[in-house]
């Protein structure tokens, strides 16, 4: 732990990138997964120890996608799957 780790799991960019790749070899369009990505993208870019997705942004943001899936044009199904793999990574 580094003097800038704030010592909380979490799910870095490479670790995205692999869940991302999982989820596309698993028939998720490429299309789907820039917008999960794209809801992240804040999170993944931190600066300092905070960078990468904590469990409480993995949880609001999955909530917001959730809430907004039809908008976003994903299923339930996707972002079950995403969901879980990413929660694998904490």
């Amino acid at each position: 732990m580094g003097f800038f780790d704030s010592g909380k799991p979490h799910v870095s960019k490479d670790e995205f990138k692999k869940v991302k790749s999982q989820l596309h070899s698993e028939g998720v369009s490429e299309h789907d997964l820039d917008k999960l990505e794209a809801r992240f993208m804040g999170d993944l870019h931190e600066d300092g120890g905070s960078k990468g997705i904590d469990r409480k942004e993995l949880e609001k943001g999955m909530k917001d996608l959730q809430a907004k899936r039809h908008d976003y044009g994903l299923s339930k199904d996707m972002l079950k799957k995403a969901e879980e793999k990413l929660k694998k990574r904490l």
